[in-house]
């Protein structure tokens, strides 16, 4: 965070710097506001994420351990909203290592992928018609038979 905010402060970017941490517990939440302390000079914003469900990766350990997953992409702990639908597909654009843009900050594994950076532009890929249909189906708040059936919240 303190080399992408040189970065910006240096050539005058016009972007915000954001971090977030996901609060598990009461406990696990004071260490990253500790954390958090450290890096607010250097960016925009840092706030608490509940623990999502992870794209249904949320498993049985994390249960037996008291953590109870929220549904869906539900925005911040401080503000949590319906889960259908789901602001991030209309609002940010996810990019995997290797270039792809995926509807889900939770992709693990290539299933959310809406198009290939490499080959096409953002906004090609942003406007394409697979991630159209998939923002469509949000709208309609039925996201059966989408790649965001899955998610523990459409279950």
């Amino acid at each position: 965070m303190k080399s992408a905010h040189k970065v910006r402060e240096e050539n005058g970017y016009k972007c915000g710097l954001y971090a977030s941490y996901i609060e598990y517990d009461a406990e696990q939440g004071e260490k990253m506001r500790e954390m958090a302390d450290l890096m607010s000079p250097y960016v925009d914003e840092m706030y608490a994420l509940p623990l999502y469900n992870q794209a249904d990766l949320v498993s049985k350990e994390e249960s037996e351990r008291d953590w109870t997953p929220v549904a869906g992409n539900r925005g911040r702990s401080a503000a949590l909203r319906d889960s259908l639908p789901c602001w991030a597909v209309f609002t940010e654009g996810h990019i995997t290592w290797d270039g792809k843009l995926s509807a889900c900050c939770f992709d693990h594994d290539g299933r959310f992928h809406m198009g290939d950076l490499t080959k096409e532009s953002f906004m090609s890929a942003w406007n394409s018609k697979v991630f159209q249909d998939l923002r469509q189906a949000h709208l309609c708040k039925d996201v059966r038979g989408t790649v965001c059936e899955t998610c523990v919240a459409y279950a």
